[in-house]
């Protein structure tokens, strides 16, 4: 039995997130999803989906934003 692989996306990869971040911006500018998945996969394209969705909403936003940011460490 075949098993289809899974889109991967290694956060490590300084291409792939580059990838991510023109991805976004061409979807933000009217590109559509399924020419960003042709062209750096499924999985760079899930996320610059998600990215150009919020890069939109906080856009729309009129007040301050508040961040709070955390780091998950071990050991």
């Amino acid at each position: 039995m075949d098993k289809a692989l899974a889109p991967v996306r290694d956060l490590t990869d300084s291409a792939q997130n580059q990838a991510v971040l023109e991805a976004a911006s061409a979807l933000a500018e009217g590109s559509a999803p399924a020419e960003v998945a042709a062209s750096h996969g499924a999985a760079v394209a899930a996320e610059a989906v998600a990215a150009a969705r919020s890069r939109r909403r906080l856009a729309e936003l009129a007040g301050p934003v508040h961040l709070t940011v955390v780091w998950a460490m071990y050991g």
